[in-house]
């Protein structure tokens, strides 16, 4: 298993290499025209998937070959490792598919045109560019299941339960519903791997769920009791703490009782309350992943023998997929840069 950590991480750190600097990406969000955004990406990992694109052709062309870029490269380090470093790996790309996955779930209850749901995901999981495709065309969650069971997607009996079960529920309860139980098995997966970094991960990342449970809470309109849909296996967020900020009177007690710190700063930063009082929890949820992404993906130069490296990596590598699908998303809609950063939650 040493020897398959080292290969791997000597591999990441090679890939580390070939992201994008921050002048790159700052290039494509101050791109006036498709022609200087895909100029931005020329010499990286981006051109050979981008092809001899002309700069009037169909946007979906970019976004697709955003995706392929990034899976071509997540979906080699899986050819080289197996054991509990490539459990470790099947991990972090599961949590990729969740992501993907529930903006299919939005797409679809929102019933969203495919080229208004390509560009919400990153297709660097298990779910490839074509898989993201098929789905971005179902028009109901039953159908999507379907499809992932055909492929015998490793996850289709978690997600055909919730799919069909909770179907007729509000989008933000078949959405935490899915995170829930999927961040469920990836804590007992990243357990089984072994590795102290991405259980600590997948636990933090349980915590991410309560917290934003007990803040959803306060504004989505349920008559189910939230403490069933509390997560056991968190790190800071239990049980007396998740109640504390159900009863909390307004929403800043509510993150004062979940969090502690600079997260506690952050979070309360990003909670808007309208002149009416109306509390508004959009911006915590983009504001946590901030946060969390911000820690685990610096410094980069980890330990050659430990899953650190991997766990940066493809934080990174994702976080980047994002913000090039995002830049092309302000260029199509003609939005000014420094609205449309304050608008996504990404800086």
């Amino acid at each position: 298993m040493t020897c398959e950590i080292e290969y791997l991480n000597a591999h990441i750190r090679g890939g580390a290499g070939r992201l994008l600097p921050e002048e790159s990406v700052a290039a494509l969000f101050g791109a006036t025209t498709r022609a200087s955004w895909t100029a931005a990406l020329r010499d990286t990992p981006y051109s050979i998937h981008l092809g001899p694109v002309a700069g009037d052709q169909d946007s979906r062309l970019f976004f697709r070959a955003v995706d392929q870029s990034i899976a071509h490269r997540t979906h080699r380090l899986g050819h080289l490792v197996n054991g509990r470093p490539g459990l470790a790996l099947s991990v972090c790309l599961s949590e990729w598919d969740l992501s993907n996955l529930l903006g299919i779930v939005s797409g679809i209850c929102n019933s969203a045109q495919p080229a208004q749901i390509i560009p919400a995901t990153v297709a660097g999981g298990l779910l490839g560019p074509d898989q993201m495709e098929t789905l971005s065309h179902c028009r109901t969650l039953p159908q999507a299941a379907d499809f992932l069971r055909l492929w015998r997607f490793p996850k289709q009996a978690l997600v055909h339960e919730v799919f069909f079960g909770f179907q007729d529920m509000s989008l933000p309860q078949i959405r935490l519903e899915l995170s829930r139980r999927w961040h469920g098995q990836l804590l007992k997966d990243a357990r089984q791997a072994g590795f102290r970094a991405l259980i600590r991960l997948m636990s933090e990342r349980i915590d991410q769920i309560n917290i934003m449970t007990a803040l959803m809470w306060r504004v989505l309109p349920s008559d189910r009791d939230p403490v069933e849909f509390f997560l056991e296996g968190g790190s800071a967020v239990d049980l007396r703490t998740f109640r504390k900020a159900l009863a909390a009177p307004d929403i800043l007690e509510a993150i004062s009782a979940l969090t502690a710190g600079r997260l506690r700063s952050v979070l309360q930063a990003a909670a808007v309350i309208g002149p009416d009082g109306e509390e508004r929890i959009s911006a915590l949820h983009q504001a946590l992943e901030n946060e969390l992404t911000h820690r685990y993906s610096r410094p980069l130069v980890r330990d050659p023998l430990g899953i650190e490296l991997m766990i940066s990596f493809l934080l990174r590598l994702r976080r980047e997929g994002i913000r090039i699908k995002l830049s092309l998303t302000r260029l199509i809609y003609d939005i000014p840069r420094d609205i449309f950063l304050e608008m996504t939650g990404y800086v």
